[in-house]
């Protein structure tokens, strides 16, 4: 049984390897190295039909569910990504006109966020229709820290709603490798984060 566990975890972690070399493909075929660009959200033009979704490992996990129930979905996704990546990436979205008016964030896995990354996100993202923060779970130091940072911005800014994956997640342990963190592509963790972000855009 240990075995077959290693062997799984071990395919797992290839398929990510390989979707997050993909993934990082393709946005630098789209999206070049960072530089000056629209910084409040007045400048900013979003794609009204898009549903763009960024996030980590995990959102890589459930990118080929989310895709099945969102129509117009974009993601970018790459392994170890963590918040304080987000306003640059977001910078070059709007300067290639990429950027949808729904904008799904999964990140806060691979470390802390602050206040400060959450204000410079919502500068740029001030315009859109929606913006959902998916809240964290993995057993880490700054889990609750960052949750509590999401749930805090849904109380400033209006257009933010929080999806929480952690307490949904907290129930079914069965769903996560033993890291309790990653879920098996196309398993039924990944199917219930998806629909759980699905009612979240509307």
């Amino acid at each position: 049984m240990a075995v077959e566990h290693r062997g799984t975890h071990a395919r797992h972690a290839g398929l990510l390897a390989t979707a997050a070399l993909l993934f990082s493909l393709a946005i630098s075929s789209v999206v070049p190295a960072t530089g000056a660009g629209a910084t409040t959200a007045e400048k900013i033009t979003y794609r009204p039909l898009i549903v763009t979704a960024i996030g980590d490992s995990v959102m890589i996990d459930i990118r080929p569910s989310l895709g099945q129930i969102i129509p117009h979905l974009q993601v970018w996704g790459s392994v170890g990504q963590q918040f304080v990546a987000l306003p640059a990436l977001l910078r070059n979205l709007i300067r290639h006109g990429a950027l949808g008016a729904t904008v799904i964030i999964e990140l806060g896995t691979n470390g802390y966020i602050t206040e400060t990354e959450i204000h410079q996100t919502m500068q740029l993202l001030g315009g859109a229709r929606r913006v959902v923060f998916a809240n964290v779970h993995a057993p880490r130091g700054w889990q609750n820290p960052n949750n509590a940072l999401l749930a805090a911005a849904t109380r400033r800014y209006p257009n933010v709603v929080v999806a929480n994956w952690n307490r949904l997640a907290s129930a079914h342990p069965s769903w996560f490798y033993s890291d309790g963190i990653h879920m098996p592509i196309g398993g039924a963790g990944a199917k219930a984060y998806a629909q759980l972000l699905k009612t979240a855009i509307n």
